[in-house]
């Protein structure tokens, strides 16, 4: 899950406000909050660039963690040496 909300809540942005910010619908921006879609890698980056701009410095980790379950099978393929086809 990601923390987009949360990060936008505390810009005090609405979803409209980070839409026009991105290029995308507000629909759109609810979707990437609910996890019923996920961004593609420009928009995380435009997402990424406009909390930045309004002053809340964050990376792509903070916004979009990765998901316990995705960091346990990459640890385990290190581990094994296998290449995760």
């Amino acid at each position: 899950m990601s923390n987009l909300k949360s990060i936008r809540l505390g810009l005090k942005m609405s979803q409209k406000q980070l839409a026009e910010a991105i290029g995308q619908t507000p629909s759109s921006v609810g979707h990437y909050e609910s996890g019923r879609r996920s961004p593609d890698i420009g928009t995380c980056h435009s997402i990424i660039s406009a909390f930045n701009r309004l002053g809340q410095k964050v990376t792509f980790e903070e916004i979009f963690p990765q998901p316990a379950n995705a960091k346990s099978s990459t640890r385990s393929l290190a581990r094994s040496g296998s290449k995760g086809v």
